[in-house]
């Protein structure tokens, strides 16, 4: 643990040390695995076309994690491009990585069946998401809804995003193997998405539908239908699941102004220190026009640098 002005530094930037371990509850507990609400990702999108149509816009490549930089450089762009197979790979030494494979299958085997109700919802949903001319019969339904938050904006958004703010606190503070630093990292991402929301129309009519357009359309790519469907799916295909979600997100967020893939290709790196075993590097990561400034340390092992408090949070769990 570093210090700063006499407080600790944090360890890595709020949105992708909490969001990951967010995403076990999506992916990685050095990080938790919470699979079971993988279900919950329905509502995102990806669009691959985009990819296609100009060579700029292909996601980056990450580098070799052979340097410092490079390491936290790879876990940006892993993490950008909803690679988090290769995210893992990259956090983990081999042997950790296996691991970490085994306790999915275990987890995954081990899950309590959904109820009926549960397998009903989640069908109903996704029949009305991904039917023909699911964005217009939405849409439909939202409009009352929009003139009914639009006339009561000021009094209503502000107590909702205060609601919200108030349960992404209380998320944070009660995620296990979470340190304080990076509990007070996650906090001011929380703070910095507040400040964000504060300030979007989420009544404007138009971006209401291409939003609904991107939550109907990552639906229909996810192609799953039922509970037990997603249950079934082997580990490359929930990861693969998880990157259409992920896309999707990011595009549902830059509808209404925060782009996510910039703030992860804009990331700033400055070398701190390095010995050859261990290595300090600052990362700046802006996030809704807020920089999150955290100091990521690093641990050489067999030719590779790995996030020493990562890996080590990792090991203490697992």
């Amino acid at each position: 643990m570093t210090l700063v002005a006499g407080k600790p530094a944090p360890t890595r930037p709020a949105l992708q040390e909490h969001a990951l371990r967010a995403i076990h509850s999506v992916i990685h507990r050095p990080w938790v695995s919470a699979m079971r609400r993988s279900h919950s990702l329905f509502v995102c999108l990806t669009l691959l076309g985009l990819f296609a149509l100009a060579g700029c816009n292909r996601p980056p490549v990450a580098p070799p994690n052979t340097t410092p930089e490079a390491a936290v450089r790879a876990d940006l762009v892993l993490t950008r491009n909803g690679d988090f197979d290769g995210l893992l790979r990259s956090t983990l030494p081999p042997a950790d990585y296996q691991a970490w494979r085994t306790q999915w299958q275990r987890a995954r085997t081990q899950q309590p069946a959904p109820t009926a109700e549960q397998r009903a919802q989640f069908a109903g949903a996704m029949q009305k998401l991904t039917a023909p001319g699911a964005e217009d019969a939405l849409m439909k339904q939202l409009q009352p809804q929009l003139e009914q938050f639009r006339a009561h904006r000021a009094q209503n958004l502000p107590m909702l995003i205060g609601i919200l703010q108030a349960a992404g606190n209380h998320l944070v503070q009660n995620a296990t193997g979470l340190s304080a630093v990076q509990q007070q990292q996650a906090t001011q991402a929380v703070a910095a998405l507040a400040a964000w929301a504060q300030s979007v129309d989420f009544t404007d009519e138009p971006k209401a539908r291409q939003a609904i357009g991107v939550v109907c359309d990552t639906a229909r790519k996810l192609d799953v239908k039922t509970l037990d469907q997603l249950r079934a799916m082997n580990y490359q295909q929930t990861m693969a699941r998880y990157a259409t979600g992920w896309d999707g997100l990011k595009r549902l967020l830059k509808i209404y102004g925060l782009d996510l893939d910039a703030s992860f290709d804009h990331a700033k790196l400055e070398m701190l220190s390095n010995d050859g075993s261990h290595a300090r590097v600052r990362e700046t990561f802006l996030l809704a026009d807020k920089p999150i400034v955290s100091e990521v340390n690093l641990v050489m092992q067999n030719g590779h640098w790995y996030d020493a408090d990562a890996l080590a949070a990792w090991r203490k769990h697992h």
